[in-house]
C-alpha cells in the first residue's frame, strides 16, 4: 500500500499514467485516475502487464521491453486538526473588537427593529 512517485530520471520514457501509483491493496490508481488491479502468477506480482516487486524501500516495475523503472514512496503527511500555522497577518482580537463596535453600532441604529424598544 501506499503512493510511489517515478524517479525523475524516467519520466522521459515513461507514459504519463505511470508517473505515480497508489496501491491499496491488491488494487492500482495511476496519475490519471484509472484504476488497475494487481495480479498474482506463482511468486510474481503483476501491473498492466509488467512484472513488479520491492527492494530495499522502492519499487519495481519490469515492463514488457523489459525496461526496470524504479519508483521512490512519497512522503505521506497526516494532519494534525489541532496544529495549524498562525498568519502574522490575522489579529483574532482585532478582528472580535471590530465585530463587536459593528453590533453595536447596529443596535445603536435599531437595525433590529424588534430589540429595540418601543417609542
Amino acid at each position: 500500500s501506499g503512493t510511489w512517485a517515478l524517479e525523475s530520471q524516467f519520466i522521459g520514457i515513461a507514459q504519463s499514467f505511470m508517473h505515480r501509483l497508489t496501491f491499496v491493496g491488491n488494487r492500482c490508481i495511476d496519475a490519471r485516475g484509472q484504476k488497475w488491479k494487481v495480479t498474482q502468477e506463482g511468486d510474481h506480482f503483476f501491473l498492466i502487464k509488467g512484472r513488479i516487486w520491492t527492494s530495499g524501500g522502492v519499487l519495481y516495475r519490469e515492463g514488457k521491453s523489459g525496461i526496470v523503472m524504479r519508483f521512490l514512496p512519497e512522503e505521506e503527511e497526516e494532519a494534525d486538526p489541532f496544529e495549524f500555522d498562525e498568519d502574522p497577518d490575522l489579529n483574532f482580537e482585532e478582528d472580535e473588537q471590530d465585530g463587536l463596535k459593528v453590533l453595536e453600532k447596529m443596535l445603536y441604529d435599531r437595525y433590529f427593529t424588534g430589540l429595540a424598544p418601543d417609542d
